[in-house]
């Protein structure tokens, strides 16, 4: 796991292509604590599983011993309290595509102290910790060990003795004091709750200071030890958990979207990005992420990527990014690598690892240009390469822009690569990715386009033309006051927006529907654009006009 890291990050410096109204919240409308303090997140001592058989059985037999306890309650396990140790791709693969799985990269049955992002010590992958009900079948090739037996009990409302059965285990476990099991006991219905409340991040482009939008989408999850339940807030930001809690719950957020994208961080491909928020009211708890939080940018790309979906590419009919893509927000260790090697104005970039289709030759040409491989010759195997790739993010975002239009900005930009994608699918790119990578790997200051246009710069061209062109329709929609982007660029992006203001009828949906695979200059988006829609005087004038 530690090469397949190396890998990634050597893939994230190198492969760099180009780069619904919400609800409103004010500060004030919030019972909250704001996150923009930075509390660092860590594991305290190991604490007992009160949810473990033993402890289960030991409180049926105390309540019992007391006639606490109205009826028979067969404690039998229910779930299993794992831990995954993946050796290598194809079974972390496997790991991830099992979607009962809710994933932890720590222990559950330790104290869990502070806010923000579970960091990991430098080259080392962690374990992850998960609960399954015991008649999940795991993948046969998914090895794990069975930390502990659990009788986890849900259904208060149909037997109140589980609440007396869950409150004494916590009690006898450690985990509540004596006055608190004295107070609740008796378990009544009004005080077993289901969390509910709202998940919102502060908008700092917003003239209002106190601008907070909903998160949407996004998942929101409560435990107490290894009792768990996740939720995804809707359109308003709002989440209610389907199970009840006695207790205070943990709560996190973790920014793995319903649409079907996910954000990751630090952990790369082992775990959406996960904003830890403390121990909170079984009642509820509204999240308010502030600009200063690790999660502020997880939240607002979350936000960006789904406006891009829902509301940009249906606006303007043009193909949506496919399904399950994966956004790497490159901090700590992935983002100083980046810094240092100072690649000029690198933003973000969409090389589609996971979507691609690269042999085994092609993939060790590539590694041998990296200077991964001493030859071009050495074996890899096509497992090997599948493997790799799935473990690969789609689009990455580097940790430049701390302003919310900015940074919705890159988004756009990014995800109009990924819809080009869709139209001219795996080789077009792979031969647009080398190029990229070749341009990085041999120019002064890392410039991933080059400086001119040349057989082999010409479909890098017409990738960042399209990108930046439609980036700037993307902030226009949405209002933002951004001059039309690199106009200075060899590639000339001005060209698209010249032919749509001086054309008769060419919006950005027929301008779009040019990107064929066959389109790989320049001069090929010309001439399809002249036999598609006619207007030949206003497209040569406009490409003349760019310098071509």
């Amino acid at each position: 796991m530690k090469q397949i890291k190396r890998l990634i990050f050597i893939f994230a410096i190198t492969f760099i292509v180009g780069c619904a109204k919400d609800e409103t919240f004010t500060e004030q409308s919030l019972s909250k604590i704001d996150s923009s303090t930075k509390v660092d997140f860590m594991l305290g001592r190991k604490i007992e599983n009160a949810y473990s058989l033993e402890y289960m059985r030991k409180s049926y037999e105390v309540l019992k011993e007391r006639c606490e306890i109205s009826e028979s309650i067969n404690i039998e396990t229910t779930h299993l309290y794992i831990k995954l140790s993946p050796q290598d791709t194809a079974e972390m693969n496997c790991i991830l595509a099992d979607t009962v799985l809710e994933l932890f990269p720590y222990p559950l049955d330790y104290e869990l102290i502070g806010e923000g992002e579970y960091v990991v010590e430098e080259n080392t992958t962690p374990d992850l910790y998960t609960v399954i009900p015991v008649d999940h079948n795991l993948d046969g090739r998914i090895n794990f060990e069975i930390l502990e037996e659990c009788f986890i009990p849900e259904d208060y409302d149909e037997n109140p003795d589980l609440a007396k059965l869950e409150l004494t285990a916590l009690y006898l476990s450690g985990n509540i004091t004596k006055e608190q099991i004295e107070q609740e006991v008796n378990a009544k219905a009004s005080w077993w709750k289901k969390p509910n409340g709202y998940l919102t991040v502060k908008n700092t482009s917003s003239a209002n200071t106190n601008h907070y939008e909903a998160v949407r989408g996004v998942k929101v999850r409560v435990h107490n030890i290894v009792k768990i339940s996740s939720m995804y807030t809707n359109s308003g930001g709002y989440y209610s958990s389907t199970k009840s809690f006695l207790t205070d719950v943990h709560y996190s957020a973790v920014f793995e979207n319903n649409r079907g994208f996910k954000v990751w961080s630090n952990l790369g491909p082992l775990s959406p990005a996960i904003h830890n928020v403390g121990w909170h009211s079984k009642s509820g708890y509204n999240i308010a992420i502030g600009e200063n939080s690790c999660a502020w940018p997880w939240a607002t790309i979350n936000n960006a990527a789904l406006d891009y979906y829902n509301v940009i590419c249906p606006q303007f009919n043009i193909s949506q990014p496919y399904n399950g893509l994966r956004i790497w927000y490159l901090s700590g260790v992935a983002g100083n690598i980046i810094e240092e090697l100072d690649i000029d104005n690198w933003e973000g970039s969409a090389p589609m690892l996971r979507k691609i289709t690269l042999d085994a030759a092609y993939l060790a040409e590539y590694l041998f240009i990296l200077g991964l491989l001493d030859s071009p010759a050495l074996a890899i195997t096509t497992a090997s390469v599948y493997g790799v790739m799935l473990c690969m993010p789609d689009v990455f975002i580097t940790e430049k822009n701390r302003n919310t239009n900015d940074l919705r900005r890159v988004i756009f930009h990014e995800l109009s690569h990924a819809s080009h994608f869709t139209e001219v699918g795996s080789l077009y790119w792979v031969q647009y990715i080398y190029q990229i990578c070749y341009n990085v790997i041999n120019s002064s200051g890392g410039n991933a386009y080059g400086s001119e246009q040349n057989e082999h710069n010409n479909i890098v061209g017409v990738g960042e033309m399209w990108a930046s062109y439609f980036e700037y329709k993307c902030t226009e929609y949405y209002g933002y006051n951004y001059s039309f982007p690199d106009t200075d660029e060899w590639y000339a992006p001005q060209i698209l927006q010249q032919i749509e203001e001086n054309g008769d009828g060419i919006t950005p949906q027929k301008i779009y529907n040019t990107l064929e695979y066959h389109v790989q200059s320049h001069e090929d988006l010309k001439q399809k654009l002249i036999y598609k829609y006619g207007q030949e005087q206003i497209i040569n004038q406009a490409f003349a006009d760019g310098g071509f």
